[in-house]
């Protein structure tokens, strides 16, 4: 059985764009974008509905890789011969090409296969190279788009291990803004959302103002970075205190973190606090 939450959205990443032709293509809409599911060995996805809008036929080439991410959470694919080969372990799409015809649907299905014994998160990632006018041309160069669908797949009993490395207060890029950024590392098994909030307190340990800390999916053996933003008043100067409190997936002991807020140089033009 497969418990899953789908994100329905339509996620076209061109990762490859050689020439000009790539119209035809473009109008190719691949839902869903991502896929979580809890599975086990033999378990369906959901199918990945390919619809193409355009004029003119698209061939569809799947093969599948593994995913991550960054520091700020851009995704981070690997598709080199070794990913491929490991997650074509993990997931099998049942068919390497598709035909889709203008104004058509055309579902892909995929299986999973878990490792024996194994406990954890899997994260392959199901890529569709589209490929305008349903042709391969080898005498010419055409445009060819990538299509990147994430699966965030869960099996067993595992549990995350967030654990919260470094508290930072930055200016923000807006202007008069302050951001605690929390960089926050996952040293478990499976992926887990983290969140929380901060707390800002003066001098004298009143507090001021409590801010949300961005939540965000944490991949084991990844770190992201969570912010939280404030705009202090003007008038806002001396020392503070921000209290993070990380409550997702499960609370940690708060962390602070001092700073002060100064006035700015008093140069022509300048405004607003310098932090």
């Amino acid at each position: 059985m497969v418990l899953c939450r789908q994100v329905s959205v339509v996620l076209v990443l061109v990762c490859a764009l050689l020439t000009a032709g790539w119209p035809a293509a473009a109008q190719v809409v691949v839902r869903p974008a991502k896929i979580e599911a809890r599975v086990e060995d033999g378990s369906a996805l959901p199918p990945i509905e390919v619809t193409n809008r355009g004029q003119a036929p698209v061939r569809v080439v799947v093969y599948t890789g593994l995913g991550g991410h960054d520091l700020d959470g851009s995704p981070v694919y690997r598709d080199d011969a070794w990913a491929r080969s490991e997650s074509s372990r993990i997931l099998r799409p049942a068919e390497d090409e598709l035909y889709v015809a203008p104004g058509t649907t055309v579902p892909l299905l995929a299986t999973v296969r878990v490792p024996e014994g194994f406990a954890g998160g899997l994260y392959p990632v199901i890529f569709l190279e589209l490929h305008p006018d349903g042709t391969q041309d080898a005498g010419s160069v055409r445009a060819v788009g990538r299509v990147a669908v994430v699966t965030l797949l869960s099996v067993g009993d595992a549990a995350p291990d967030m654990q919260a490395e470094t508290v930072l207060v930055r200016p923000g890029q807006d202007a008069g803004t302050l951001e605690v950024a929390v960089r926050v590392r996952n040293d478990g098994d499976v992926h887990a959302v983290a969140g929380g909030s901060v707390t800002i307190s003066d001098g004298s340990g009143v507090a001021v103002a409590k801010i949300p800390l961005g939540a965000a999916t944490v991949l084991p053996g990844h770190a992201r970075e969570l912010v939280a933003h404030w705009i202090p008043h003007a008038a806002a100067l001396g020392p503070y205190v921000a209290t993070v409190h990380l409550e997702e997936p499960s609370p940690l002991p708060p962390i602070q973190v001092a700073f002060m807020l100064e006035p700015a140089p008093a140069i022509a033009g300048a405004g607003g606090n310098r932090w």
